[in-house]
């Protein structure tokens, strides 16, 4: 009997106070899907405390290629049921291109003592070293509606911001039908609209996608144009592109036809679609067609190609180009001198924008479309990116007088370029200085005796 009451009083003594556990749990590393070669990146590791013990030591550990690194960090305060992240001191420098990399990370030596659960210690994730990353044009997404009150009192200021940093972005717009179903934009493609509106399962307006994501902020909900600002574009145009776009455009008849280079710069673990839009950059109406006053509407979705469900890339490894050709022929409503073309490239799973591109407003008069000729002079931009002194090479049948001029991507006119007027024919070069224009893609348009050609480059 007292054996018995013992046991009791023991059983019961240990069950008033249990001992304290100490454990880390690995959720996530925070890093991004690829970068470039001797990028150095930090190893940002998101963790929870699933244990009883607030946690303020502990050895913080990454592993990849097969070396190791670890580092103990103090003056932590991971109390029982929060998560936080952390970043490593030791970044890690992506020296070998061409392959993916396995990132390992957890912590351990928690406040001194054993993980008490080690089967959850550990986050991971895969990164592609490239050896080239182009400049990334940041794809704006908004859904909205000519009769919603909240999208008249977002729009002024998230048009004003588009507007101003429009050299980084490439916009389009998708008209909904509610809470107006008579949004002639909307009216004016629905089969279009409808499938962007699933995809990323639009429930309200006005609603904003930057490059795949939701944007987020303490004063409006998730996705609303107001969380968008400056800081932000900045942020997202900084993360360099995936993929290479490249477009080219001829005017045959009345009918736009469409060459479309997709050329990979990484290798992806998820497949790859390709989106492809003629947006109206600005339409105006003498009165509000919905009820909210808006008169003005910019980058307009007016067609996708082939249907707004893209073309399928698949898996894609590093170098890998895929062509597309798509035919378009605007009718008496979309103004052609206000047509863009949009092109970009996402990830089929987990939606992520990898690159876009957008031809010039009014491209078809202002690149001299309606005369180019099938076969362009300009050979090369070298070194394409620049960042100081180009060249652009050419090679002319005959002689002629050259003109070279730079454009942004909104057509504007940035830099004439001095030439010495008549040149021979044969292989020929000019050279400019692209160090005062800001970072971004670019035209070099050269005239030969008044014919346009023109070719792409990227200043960094």
């Amino acid at each position: 009997m007292k054996r018995t009451l013992l046991l009791a009083g023991a059983l019961c003594a240990f069950l008033g106070t249990s001992a304290q556990t100490v454990d880390i749990k690995g959720e996530s590393i925070s890093l991004a899907e690829y970068c470039a070669k001797g990028q150095q990146l930090d190893i940002n590791l998101v963790i929870s405390n699933p244990g009883t013990e607030t946690i303020t030591t502990a050895d913080f550990n990454y592993t990849v290629d097969g070396n190791t690194y670890t580092k103990n960090i103090t003056g932590l305060n991971i109390t029982p049921g929060t998560m936080v992240e952390l970043t490593h001191p030791d970044k890690w420098t992506a020296s070998t291109a061409g392959s993916f990399y396995n990132v390992k990370a957890w912590l351990s030596n928690l406040n001194g003592k054993a993980d008490a659960n080690t089967a959850n210690d550990n986050a991971s994730r895969d990164i592609y070293v490239s050896n080239f990353l182009p400049q990334r044009l940041v794809l704006v997404e908004e859904f909205t509606n000519s009769s919603c009150g909240p999208c008249a009192a977002q729009n002024p200021a998230f048009n004003s911001l588009l507007k101003d940093n429009i050299s980084k972005v490439g916009v389009i717009k998708y008209q909904v039908w509610w809470p107006g179903a008579n949004d002639p934009m909307y009216k004016y493609d629905p089969n279009d609209v409808s499938p962007r509106v699933g995809y990323y399962g639009v429930s309200g307006v006005p609603y904003t996608r930057l490059d795949g994501v939701a944007p987020t902020g303490a004063s409006y909900y998730d996705g609303a144009p107001g969380n968008v600002n400056a800081a932000l574009l900045d942020k997202k145009y900084n993360v360099p592109a995936g993929f290479d776009i490249g477009f080219n455009s001829t005017l045959a008849g009345n009918t736009v036809e469409m060459s479309i280079d997709i050329t990979s710069r990484i290798a992806t673990k998820g497949s790859v679609m390709i989106y492809v839009a003629a947006i109206e950059d600005e339409i105006n109406y003498s009165s509000p067609p919905g009820n909210n006053g808006e008169r003005e509407f910019y980058q307009v979705m007016r067609k996708m190609f082939p249907s707004a469900t893209g073309t399928f890339m698949g898996l894609v490894k590093e170098g890998q180009t895929k062509n597309l050709k798509f035919s378009y022929t605007p009718d008496g409503v979309v103004k052609t001198d206000k047509l863009r073309f949009l092109v970009w490239v996402q990830n089929a799973s987990n939606k992520m924008v990898y690159q876009s591109y957008w031809s010039p407003a009014g491209q078809l008069t202002w690149s001299g479309i309606n005369e180019q000729p099938k076969t362009n002079i300009i050979q090369s931009v070298y070194p394409n990116p620049v960042s100081d002194i180009a060249f652009v090479n050419f090679k002319l049948d005959k002689p002629a007088t050259i003109t070279a001029d730079v454009y942004d991507l909104t057509g504007r006119l940035v830099k004439n370029i001095n030439t010495d007027g008549i040149f021979r024919e044969g292989e020929r070069s000019i050279t400019f200085d692209v160090s005062q224009l800001p970072k971004g893609i670019y035209y070099v348009s050269l005239k030969a005796d008044g014919q346009a050609y023109m070719e792409k480059f990227i200043v960094q």
